[in-house]
This record gives C-alpha cells, sequence and structure tokens, in this order.
C-alpha cells in the first residue's frame, strides 16, 4: 500500500468503533495497515488525513474507492491543496536561506510560529531539514 493518505481518509470515513474490538482478519488487517500509514505519514500528516477524511461526501469516497481499487502511476505533484497560504509564504522565505527569526520579523509572526510552520512544512512534504526543503522549493520554481 503506497497511498497511506487515502487509505486513512478512507478509514476516517467509514469510522467503525467496532473495529478497534474486532478479531475478523480483514478488520486486524485494516488496524495493521492503519499502524503502517501512521508510521509512513508521520502523526501530523496522519491526523490531517484522518480529519480530511471525517470531513467527506459519499461522492469522494466513492472516488477514492476507485483509487484504491486502481491506483494511477505515481507522478510529483505541487501539494498546493495541503499547503496552507501562510506555509507558502514560510516555504518562499526559507528558500531564500532566512532563518526563523527573519522568518518571523518579516511575516509579523513570532519566532516559534514561525519554527512550526517550518515543522510542518517538513512534515507535509516528508521532508527531514531545512536543506531538503529549500531544495524542495527551489526545485519546484517557487
Amino acid at each position: 500500500m503506497q497511498d497511506w493518505s487515502t487509505l486513512v481518509q478512507f478509514a476516517a470515513f467509514v469510522d467503525d468503533p467496532a473495529l478497534e474490538n474486532s478479531q475478523s482478519v480483514v478488520d486486524r488487517q485494516v488496524r495493521h495497515n492503519l499502524l503502517r500509514a501512521r508510521e509512513a505519514l508521520g502523526e501530523v500528516a496522519y491526523q490531517q488525513a484522518w480529519m480530511t477524511g471525517t470531513q467527506l461526501r459519499l461522492s469522494d469516497v466513492v472516488a477514492l474507492a476507485t483509487h484504491l481499487a486502481h491506483p494511477q502511476p505515481p507522478q510529483e505533484e505541487l501539494p498546493s491543496a495541503e499547503l496552507t497560504p501562510r506555509e507558502w509564504e514560510v516555504l518562499a522565505l526559507i528558500s531564500q536561506g532566512h532563518p526563523d527569526r527573519r522568518v518571523a520579523r518579516l511575516l509579523g509572526i513570532s519566532p516559534g510560529t514561525a519554527s512550526k510552520h517550518v515543522s510542518n512544512l517538513l512534515g507535509k512534504l516528508g521532508l527531514r531539514n531545512r536543506v531538503e526543503l529549500a531544495r524542495w522549493a527551489i526545485e519546484h520554481a517557487l
């Protein structure tokens, strides 16, 4: 399973309380896959996928199920829908080499908030440090 986010969204839509205690083979596999998804995505991305899933409509779920049944070959996409406007601003400043304190001053936010935005960006983009974050931004012409 490579599309962990879709799996988590689907499970959140269904959100069957009996799943936790069920001993059926299928339910045990679902629980196992959700644990793997949490590990693969990280806690922040997992929680975001779960929240998205709780807000889906039935037509969205049908599209997700179709996607799970017929996965498309991986394509690199910009996660524009997943980043907030403020995160895009922080990302642009990070790609210019500004430290958190300078980002905070330029955006009129606290250094702690700037640092939190950087952490969120790292989690959402699956990167490990500011250098990778800046490189990602530059490679995607931001």
